[in-house]
């Protein structure tokens, strides 16, 4: 008996570890130009196929046409709504993070901290090895949805590569998370993965009929 117990919970522990599903593409233009486009988080049904609708969380009396680029920001609830049925946090959730060359917003315990480049040239000299390191052509938007145990996370990363930019969208789970996640024996990770990879190739073929470089 006791030996099913401990093999129930070293199966537990097992399931309790990080699901990540990533997908990666390249688009011939400038970091800066997509992730101009991607900040517009309102528009983003209008280029992509497989999102019926996209909407922030608006204030009261606020309507659509009133949005401006800064109601973007760490702590904006968002929805995403597809025409598949993917997992969380693909259905949107409250953006955590927002990072450029010039400033990064991270909303951490309910709080917005704005660091400009002055201020982060200060920190990176104090612990120059920080995870929090500015790179100079990375941008990445991140949103988390969910509490607690049940938390997930997803982050649009964009930096420079060559003469184009390289894109990377990772989904994760943890904790009970990822322990719900496995037992859809992978499904789950594949409609996430097909969703990403729609996203992708639709933010690459409206991009590069935008602008391209050569």
């Amino acid at each position: 008996m006791s030996v099913d117990f401990n093999q129930q919970v070293e199966r537990l522990g097992s399931y309790l570890r990080m699901v990540s599903v990533r997908e990666t593409a390249w688009i011939n233009t400038t970091p800066a130009r997509v992730w101009s486009h991607l900040t517009e988080i309102g528009d983003w049904s209008d280029w992509c196929q497989g999102v019926s609708k996209s909407e922030l969380g608006r204030r009261r009396g606020q309507t659509r046409s009133d949005w401006t680029r800064s109601d973007v920001m760490p702590g904006a609830r968002w929805r995403l709504f597809w025409d598949l049925q993917p997992p969380a946090p693909l259905r949107g959730g409250i953006i955590s993070l927002m990072r450029d060359p010039e400033e990064v917003r991270i909303r951490k315990v309910g709080n917005l901290l704005n660091f400009r480049r002055e201020e982060w040239s200060a920190f990176k000299q104090v612990t120059p090895k920080s995870d929090l390191d500015l790179a100079e052509d990375c941008y990445q938007l991140a949103w988390t949805s969910g509490w607690g145990p049940f938390r997930s996370d997803a982050c649009i990363s964009l930096g420079s590569d060559g003469s184009g930019t390289w894109v990377e969208f990772l989904v994760s789970w943890q904790g009970w998370g990822a322990w719900l996640t496995g037992l859809s024996n992978g499904k789950v990770q594949r409609v996430c993965g097909q969703c990403q990879r729609l996203l992708l190739a639709d933010l690459q073929v409206t991009m590069e009929r935008i602008g391209t470089y050569g």
